[in-house]
């Protein structure tokens, strides 16, 4: 399976992984950002991130990790609700 890890510039739905990716690799370094995005995507079935909602669905993979994943979770989460993401309640 081939993911999309990263994204050059320009509008759309590659600006939401290129934006994921910044913070992780930010917080963790490149390595571990790419492993974490790749176990991520592929508990959540997808090779990418395309929309708020995805990001949504991709912190909250995040929150179920413990330490500094929870709080990078956290702080995706909000991203996603400023971008439009809805969260559904059960």
């Amino acid at each position: 399976m081939t993911h999309t890890l990263s994204s050059s510039g320009g509008g759309g739905d590659g600006d939401i992984m290129a934006f994921v990716m910044a913070r992780l690799e930010r917080a963790l370094g490149p390595i571990e950002a790419r492993t974490c995005v790749e176990r991520m995507l592929k508990r959540m079935e997808r090779t990418n991130l395309s929309s708020p909602d995805d990001l949504l669905r991709f912190a909250e993979c995040l929150l179920a990790e413990p330490g500094i994943h929870e709080v990078l979770g956290r702080a995706l989460k909000v991203s996603a609700l400023l971008r439009g993401a809805r969260e559904f309640r059960r």
